[in-house]
C-alpha cells in the first residue's frame, strides 16, 4: 500500500494535469454550442439594422443580399423563424 503523502503528491499531479484538459474541452464546447449562435445572432441584429434604415432601395439591396445569404446558410435551421421573415422580406425586395 502507498503512504499517504504519495496518494496525496498524484492526486496533486492528477488535478494539475486534470485543469488543462477541462480547460481545453470547455473552449471546445465553446466553439462548437456557443460561437455559432454568437455569429447568428450578429448576423440577425445586422438584417434587422439595415431593414430598419431609411436609405435608397439599392444600398439597401446591397447591404441585405449577402447577410441573408450567411443567415439562411448558417443560422437557417437553427431559426427557422427568423429565416421565414427574412425570406418573406427579401422575396419582394431582393428578387428571390
Amino acid at each position: 500500500m502507498l503512504p499517504q503523502r504519495a496518494v496525496t503528491a498524484l492526486q496533486l499531479v492528477g488535478a494539475a494535469l486534470g485543469i488543462p484538459a477541462a480547460v481545453a474541452g470547455s473552449y471546445s464546447a465553446y466553439q462548437n454550442y456557443f460561437s455559432s449562435e454568437a455569429s447568428c445572432q450578429r448576423l440577425r441584429t445586422s438584417i434587422l439594422a439595415v431593414m430598419e434604415r431609411r436609405i435608397a432601395a439599392d444600398a439597401k439591396r446591397t447591404l441585405l443580399r449577402k447577410d441573408i445569404a450567411e443567415f439562411d446558410k448558417s443560422c437557417g435551421d437553427g431559426d427557422p423563424d427568423a429565416r421565414t421573415v427574412f425570406q418573406t422580406y427579401s422575396g419582394g425586395f431582393l428578387g428571390h
